[in-house]
């Protein structure tokens, strides 16, 4: 039962923010930046609705303890004495003295008393290492760092947001975690760094992103969690072997660069792998591009389709082989995200061609492997766990939606594609984007939102109302065009996703 004598929650915020606004005007506009950037940042990293929440509320929260502090030390230009600089690094400790009388509060005591700590021992109150510092503490040690550098005060005079990057990433390893710095500088350069305006209370203005955060998926258990972690450990160690996609994906990447390269050519190194050799000819040979004739060669395939899209298709056709599992409760999930993946691509490059972006393969391949992360979890999952018939899926699926964008990232780099390219797995979800976020990343998130409503996606990842999501809205899709695409892709799905 609620005790009547403690404030709700929302009064309770709003009377500490009142109480910061009054010390100092810049350290509640402060409070506030903190808060909403790690509101979207720990989004991004897959945290729980309940840890997004924990972060946004020490986000605003974390230096209240400064109100008790010397104003005039606290607000001193120019470098602290010794002296001054003691009496500064007790504001954490203060800053959790004050919320622990607050049962509501409590949970935020760990992250709050140690954000100032440095994963190689140097920071305070308690001198604590990498792993006895808690992910939250070291979120917002990184959030709270990249605001003050960025924000120019009376006292400092602010780094451009290059220059804050570039010292998070001298400081990688040392004072942040190494893989969260990467992470944020990506998070930072991309379309996620969008901020909402809070109201008085603190609270984010934008309801569509409280509602946004409210993910249709079960509550992600420890154990789901600690067995994903587990799998992308294993694939660090190369316990796990990565997929290879086939050499003559790789030998037609090289000769492509070529302008003086022949359909010979070409049909010779596709010929060294006779089931891409069977599957070319099938795809020549559908109602998309099928001619006046059959095909019957590679040769003859080659210039039906085109030579480019012959790229894309023996690169398609290799992916597929990713999507196979020997587990049978798992091949309807593989089978979706395969067909999710292919009208991905196939979107993309309706969007690219209609916006006159070019490099229309280019997108395609982008759609392709947007989520290359999720189905290699999932196939180490069943390779590995699929026997144990105590794992909810429906939780281990959660699981893997929370580390497949980072983990996707990370393979594409690993396979050695560039960094446009490693940042669409990383970086494609949103939902908020900045006005000058990448084209490829607004393309692939509208992509994939797209495939979803057209019947190409797992059932939870629908997109209601694709026309009001922030991607479309930057690339300037209006209704007409998203219909003309849509009826395109199914057509493209309609006539060649049995052949691959």
């Amino acid at each position: 039962m609620e005790n009547p004598n403690q404030p709700s929650l929302k009064d309770l915020i709003k009377t500490l923010l009142h109480e910061i606004e009054k010390n100092d005007a810049f350290m509640r506009k402060h409070a506030e930046r903190v808060a909403a950037i790690c509101l979207r940042f720990s989004k991004t990293l897959g945290l729980s609705k309940d840890e997004i929440n924990e972060m946004y509320l020490a986000g605003l929260l974390h230096d209240i303890g400064y109100i008790f502090l010397p104003p005039e030390v606290v607000q001193r230009r120019g470098q602290p004495s010794k002296e001054e600089k003691d009496i500064l690094i007790r504001h954490p400790l203060i800053s959790e003295k004050i919320i622990s009388k607050y049962p509501s509060l409590t949970g935020l005591s760990p992250i709050i008393r140690h954000h100032h700590e440095s994963v190689d021992g140097t920071g305070y109150p308690d001198g604590l290492t990498e792993k006895d510092i808690p992910i939250g503490a070291k979120i917002l040690n990184l959030v709270n760092w990249f605001d003050s550098m960025t924000v120019t005060r009376p006292q400092f005079k602010a780094l451009d947001t290059e220059a804050a990057l570039a010292e998070i990433e001298e400081m990688a390893g040392k004072r942040f975690n190494q893989g969260l710095a990467e992470n944020f500088i990506y998070f930072i350069r991309s379309s996620q760094a969008v901020l909402n305006e809070t109201d008085d209370e603190g609270q984010v203005k934008n309801k569509d992103l409280a509602e946004q955060t409210d993910i249709r998926r079960p509550e992600v258990t420890h154990i789901s969690r600690e067995i994903i972690q587990d799998i992308i450990n294993k694939y660090k160690k190369d316990e796990i072997e990565l997929p290879v996609l086939s050499r003559v994906v790789h030998e037609i990447q090289d000769v492509m660069s070529n302008p003086t390269t022949t359909v010979d050519q070409l049909a010779a190194i596709i010929e060294r792998d006779a089931v891409i050799s069977v599957r070319l000819i099938a795809v020549a040979n559908s109602v998309i591009y099928r001619g006046t004739g059959k095909v019957v060669t590679v040769k003859d395939a080659i210039p039906r389709v085109g030579v480019k899209e012959t790229h894309s298709i023996v690169t398609t056709i290799s992916n597929k082989s990713i999507y196979e599992t020997k587990e049978k409760r798992f091949k309807n999930t593989m089978e979706k995200l395969w067909l999710h993946s292919l009208a991905s691509g196939y979107v993309a490059k309706a969007i690219s061609k209609e916006l006159k972006f070019g490099e229309v393969e280019k997108y395609y391949f982008m759609g392709l492997v947007h989520d290359i992360g999720k189905v290699l979890l999932l196939k180490a999952f069943s390779d590995m766990y699929a026997k144990n018939n105590s794992l909810n899926t429906d939780e281990i699926m959660a699981a893997i939606h929370e580390a497949h964008t980072s983990f996707g990232g990370a393979i594409l780099r690993k396979w050695g594609y560039s960094e446009t390219l490693v940042r669409i797995p990383l970086l494609h979800e949103g939902p908020d984007f900045r006005s000058d976020a990448d084209r490829e990343i607004l393309t692939i998130n509208l992509a994939s939102c797209i495939a979803n409503n057209i019947g190409y996606g797992l059932d939870e990842d629908m997109c209601h109302e694709p026309l009001k999501i922030k991607s479309a809205t930057l690339l300037n899709v209006d209704l007409g065009m998203m219909e003309d695409i849509s009826q395109e892709a199914k057509t493209l799905m309609d006539g060649v996703s049995e052949v691959f």
